[in-house]
């Protein structure tokens, strides 16, 4: 099996500055995107992987540490880059960080007495007739 290299994913130098990556990102994600290639399910793969490349490439600190691991130990990097983001075939700390934020930023924007909320699994505190507060959560 080929070892994948988020560089070479993208098409980009190690070098590249964040605007290049972005800029290539841009135009990967117009080639491979599902709607444009919806009778292509290696096009939905590809995809994935250009998300993922993107996802670690344009965040400086992601960057730093899987350039670090590709100095250390060369085409392994990938899979120890992978190794350090996951919890033994669970979610990935990446995927649980980044439903972390989307649901943290959905609590900031739906109101309290929302009924839907608990429909999306987001906690929400309330206060019954007695003034106690209790929290409901979504099944």
């Amino acid at each position: 099996m080929a070892q994948e290299d988020y560089y070479q994913v993208l098409g980009v130098d190690q070098n590249a500055t964040g605007q290049q990556i972005k800029e290539t990102f841009r135009k990967l994600a117009f080639k491979y995107h599902p709607d444009r290639n919806k009778e292509n399910p290696v096009a939905a793969e590809q995809m994935k992987k250009v998300n993922e490349a993107y996802a670690v490439l344009s965040n400086p600190a992601k960057k730093s540490e899987y350039d670090t691991l590709k100095n250390q130990f060369g085409s392994s990097a990938y899979t120890h880059f992978r190794n350090n983001y996951s919890d033994s075939g669970g979610p990935t700390k990446f995927s649980r960080n980044f439903t972390a934020r989307v649901t943290s930023s959905l609590n900031s924007k739906i109101p309290g007495d929302l009924p839907g909320a608990m429909c999306l699994g987001i906690r929400q505190r309330r206060r019954g007739k007695d003034g106690h507060r209790f929290q409901l959560a979504g099944i």
